[in-house]
């Protein structure tokens, strides 16, 4: 389906300065030159400022994997294909997979409610599914909090009940971090494990990922991006955090570290069910809920959508200063994913005009 770029700065993207976020952030209507190859493409918006790292793999072959740019500019480290970044809410699919894993090991429903996992819920809220929570649909506002906001878990589930609803559970969509951020609490309590950690041990590791996570992974000798945006700066890792991670405004809905290789492990993973059944595969991407985009709809941390090459999976994320994106065109066997560390037009347009140069069906494809 062939469809304009859209939303230039909307609400949404304001708060993404303070909290990780999924949306568009600027128009992009930029042409690529026919028959440019993905490689000309790539170049062409490291001319126009691209910082970070991108990789591209189309049928079998890795048409890219590049980093252009300063992971840190004020001590000149430049990036590379194994800079660390933050994935922003990327993570929220995570968070969903880790779900769809726990209900396949009888430990959970994505039909539980939220008083089946907690006592004192409020009336208004005591019948919210975990499946509302993952797609947006249960009424909970964006955010609650800064995402460095100090505050743990019980603290924050307090705060949650006691905030109004937007709307009647199901009755509408509203993205919401503050959906993930539960969901990921009760991963914790049905698990008597910390989010990262059984996120670790049920899809992290069997998927052989190993440098994806907040802080498990050992970084002390590896290179995190900063992120920039103008003048100002942000680090990957915005401390405080808490000992085991993020506080809660940002836990299990944004803020995952991670690298391009370990993205397309993810893709891997899903696309050979070496962590999910392909049932839970399918929920996790199935078009659950129509977003306030016209043609998308949201799964469980994935929007799809049509393309003339078929259903096209993506999601991305930002925090103001950084920006992930990925793609997947499964019937195209087509990967796009890109871990920016400067929020700009040219990070902005090219994981859609990557695919666009790496497949001659998406060639004339609108972008999304």
């Amino acid at each position: 389906m062939t469809r304009k770029s859209k939303t230039i700065l909307s609400t949404l993207t304001i708060l993404m300065i303070f909290t990780a976020c999924s949306d568009r952030t600027t128009v992009c209507d930029e042409k690529i030159k026919s028959g440019a190859s993905a490689f000309q493409v790539y170049q062409n918006a490291v001319e126009r400022g691209f910082s970070g790292s991108v990789l591209v793999r189309y049928r079998g072959d890795i048409l890219i994997n590049d980093a252009a740019g300063f992971a840190d500019r004020e001590s000149a480290i430049p990036n590379s294909t194994d800079t660390i970044s933050t994935m922003g809410s990327i993570t929220k699919q995570y968070t969903g997979a880790l779900i769809l894993e726990l209900q396949q090991a009888g430990l959970l429903s994505v039909n539980d409610t939220l008083a089946d996992h907690f006592s004192n819920v409020p009336l208004d809220k005591v019948d919210i599914s975990i499946h509302q929570l993952l797609t947006h649909s249960a009424g909970f506002p964006v955010s609650l909090g800064a995402d460095v906001q100090p505050i743990g878990r019980d603290e924050y589930l307090e705060l949650a009940w006691s905030t109004p609803l937007l709307f009647e559970p199901g009755a509408d969509y509203k993205y919401s971090n503050t959906g993930y951020s539960i969901a990921a609490a009760v991963a914790e309590i049905v698990t008597g494990q910390s989010y990262e950690v059984v996120l670790n041990e049920r899809i992290l590791t069997p998927a052989s990922i190993y440098d994806t996570g907040y802080v498990i992974p050992d970084w002390s000798d590896r290179v995190i991006a900063k992120g920039y945006s103008g003048s100002s700066t942000v680090e990957a890792i915005r401390l405080p955090w808490a000992e085991d991670g993020p506080y809660w405004n940002l836990r299990g809905n944004g803020g995952l570290l991670t690298t391009t290789n370990d993205m397309l492990k993810w893709h891997d993973a899903l696309a050979g069910g070496s962590v999910l059944s392909a049932s839970s595969v399918e929920t996790l991407q199935e078009r659950h809920v129509a977003t306030n985009q016209n043609g998308e709809y949201y799964g469980y941390g994935w929007i799809t959508e049509d393309t003339p090459v078929g259903d096209l999976h993506w999601h991305n994320g930002s925090n103001g200063h950084h920006f992930a994106s990925m793609l997947r065109f499964d019937d195209e066997d087509l990967v796009v994913v890109m871990l920016a560390n400067e929020l700009n037009e040219a990070s902005n347009c090219l994981p859609a005009n990557l695919a666009r140069a790496s497949s001659p069906g998406l060639a004339d494809w609108g972008g999304h």
